[in-house]
């Protein structure tokens, strides 16, 4: 018998929402998941890479911060924003 993990997010906006017809907020939740599934065998490899893949992207950032990489995240609208 071989074992499978799965990982799954979620991402979404839930913004206020008052109705279609309001001027402000007439913008519909969005709200999305996302996953993988991966063997039992595959799951150090693939989490190795993930890691060294997030100390490469986020190199400057991680020197500034007191978190180690395995421990910081960011949520997705903070890499679209300046300064975030």
């Amino acid at each position: 018998m071989s074992i499978s993990f799965v990982y799954l997010d979620e991402f979404g906006h839930i913004g206020p929402f008052m109705s279609r017809t309001a001027p402000k907020y007439n913008e519909s939740p969005v709200f999305g998941l996302a996953g993988i599934i991966l063997p039992e065998d595959a799951i150090r490899p693939f989490a190795t890479r993930f890691l060294k893949l997030k100390e490469h992207l986020f190199k400057e950032e991680i020197k500034k911060s007191a978190k180690s990489p395995e421990n910081g995240k960011r949520k997705a609208p903070q890499f679209s924003q300046p300064n975030s």
